[in-house]
């Protein structure tokens, strides 16, 4: 009880910080409209088109400009105002512009303090835990058309599970990168990982961290660099990308490769709030539908395309990538399989039609 009064505390207190801000500011660093926004509607009125007055939407970007990811959000945010003859239009903050930490972009898309946000499934797995299924360290092998699959049959569950309860809906997903295990000293091996400070994504992170001799240190993603420079963080896990991005190769020169044996790839997610999306008419819905999955395509594209290069930037700027043994990769596989036992038990009976569903694709 104590809990939901200090976030509703907080909820509040972020909501008035937000409109100061756009007062302030006059949008975001794509910012194009200053009209009020029209998402009061409620889902029985879908489809009418009743909204005169362009509405104005708020985005954030945890990723910061020129990530990739970032850029495909942006993609979405102009094109969606072109096809929609600029009857949606977009404020975006790219780089956690708002200030709504990783944890809190699910719950705060539902509560209405932005309509649409960039959203990774280890993040917010605390509140809906289905959201970090793909991404169980050795679950899902890093293929690109296989993981493309079993996105696709587990999209109605995360629509279901994040309608019901935080009142938002997922409108594309894809999973990103397998991450590695980022450190400022040398780490060869599990015995030099032993006793680290290393940020983890999420809940199953943080266990697997725990299981391998780490010690899990969470720091939300936006204060990764800093932690880093000041010896709060002797590493996290990170991806390529995100590292290149957030030159977090400036204070973290090492990096343990465990990414192609699939010890995890976080899934991202481009929400929408529900009364905004059912606000609109049935033609901007799906012109929002439509450009959600092109912008996850774009994602899909580049990270095949630029995962060579990206490793190569890094290797020019200093980072030294070293690969596991098979020994110790075996040994966090076994770490792993107790951890996604209890992910199993706790996750309910959508947790195991999830999990029926790959292994499943996994056998076919």
């Amino acid at each position: 009880m104590e809990f939901e009064k200090l976030k509703k505390v907080y909820l509040l207190v972020l909501t008035i910080m937000l409109v100061f801000l756009l007062a302030a500011c006059g949008g975001g660093d794509q910012s194009v409209s200053n009209t009020s926004n029209q998402s009061g509607n409620n889902q029985e009125n879908a489809g009418k088109k009743t909204v005169t007055k362009p509405v104005k939407w708020v985005h954030q970007s945890l990723t910061p400009r020129g990530h990739l990811i970032t850029e495909a959000e942006s993609y979405f945010a102009e094109e969606v105002e072109k096809r929609t003859e600029g009857r949606i239009k977009f404020d975006f903050y790219s780089g956690g512009g708002l200030g709504i930490p990783q944890a809190d972009v699910l719950s705060s898309v539902g509560e209405g303090l932005m309509q649409t946000g960039q959203m990774y499934g280890p993040h917010v797995a605390g509140d809906l835990k289905i959201a970090d299924i793909m991404g169980l360290p050795f679950l899902i092998p890093n293929e690109l058309e296989l993981m493309r699959s079993v996105k696709e049959k587990l999209m109605p569950y995360w629509e279901k599970g994040m309608g019901e309860q935080f009142n938002a809906i997922p409108l594309a997903a894809t999973q990103i990168e397998g991450r590695n295990i980022l450190t400022t000293s040398k780490v060869e091996s599990l015995e030099d990982f032993k006793g680290l400070k290393i940020r983890p994504s999420g809940d199953t992170d943080t266990q697997l961290t725990d299981a391998i001799g780490g010690v899990p240190t969470p720091v939300d993603y936006t204060e990764v660099y800093t932690a880093l420079q000041q010896g709060v963080l002797d590493g996290a896990w990170m991806v390529n990308s995100a590292t290149l991005s957030n030159k977090l190769y400036e204070e973290a020169k090492f990096a343990l490769e465990v990414d192609p044996a699939g010890a995890g790839i976080a899934t991202w997610f481009l929400v929408v709030n529900k009364d905004a999306f059912y606000a609109l008419s049935k033609e901007d819905q799906q012109i929002v539908r439509e450009v959600a999955v092109e912008a996850e395509a774009k994602i899909q594209q580049r990270m095949r395309e630029e995962a060579t290069k990206i490793k190569k930037e890094l290797q020019e700027k200093g980072v030294t990538f070293y690969q596991p043994s098979d020994a110790d990769i075996k040994a966090m596989k076994d770490a792993a399989e107790p951890i996604i036992d209890k992910w199993e038990s706790e996750a309910g009976d959508v947790g195991k039609q999830m999990m029926d569903v790959i292994k499943e694709e996994l056998n076919n």
